[in-house]
């Protein structure tokens, strides 16, 4: 009776295809890995460019509605509530346009507490002249906020005026990554102030 000894492990050459097979199924694992977290970081970015852009239009609506009762022009570009000169957009056909990223638009509130809304830099700040009083940022340093344009304009006598405002809200990536793009929102909206 011949007693044959069951081999316990693996050949060389079964070893040699399974390190193969490894081999080549590396790197379309590590390729999918690696778009998936590409894609991951592409949303976080376009989320939080929306959660700020949209918290910045939220609160100059807001505020514009509630508080904005009537407009004017601040020629000297100095917010201050001596240097707020003349009325815009306070009769039939009217209208104006911030030539200088908001500094000459200025809204007054019922107490006459002016306010405004200004792009400094890659923010945009809410300002106003009171006690005490206000200059603060709308949007942090992850996102850059440009391109701010004001506006107003009444179309008849018996209409109240618009207000229209719009910027673009883009995702300040601090390593620069050309795969990715660029992550910008454009922003648009209009309020009709009650006055």
């Amino acid at each position: 009776m011949i007693h044959r000894k069951h081999r316990k492990g693996y050949t060389l050459i079964e070893m040699m295809l399974v390190i193969a097979m490894i081999g080549l199924l590396m790197p379309a694992v590590f390729s999918i890995l690696y778009v998936i977290m590409q894609q991951q970081v592409k949303i976080y970015e376009l989320t939080e460019t929306k959660r700020q852009g949209d918290y910045v239009m939220q609160l100059m609506k807001e505020k514009i509605m509630r508080d904005a009762a009537s407009l004017r022009r601040d020629d000297d570009g100095i917010f201050a509530s001596v240097s707020v000169i003349s009325n815009i957009c306070n009769s039939s056909g009217s209208s104006f346009t911030s030539a200088n990223n908001g500094l000459d638009f200025v809204f007054l509130n019922d107490v006459t507490n002016p306010f405004q809304y200004v792009q400094s830099g890659n923010t945009l700040r809410y300002r106003e002249v009171g006690a005490p009083n206000v200059d603060a940022a709308l949007n942090n340093s992850k996102v850059t906020i440009t391109n701010f344009q004001i506006n107003c304009a009444v179309k008849s006598t018996y209409t109240d005026p618009v207000v229209s405002f719009s910027y673009t809200a883009t995702y300040n990536r601090i390593v620069p990554n050309p795969q990715l793009g660029t992550t910008a929102l454009q922003y648009q909206t209009k309020v009709k102030l009650r006055i």
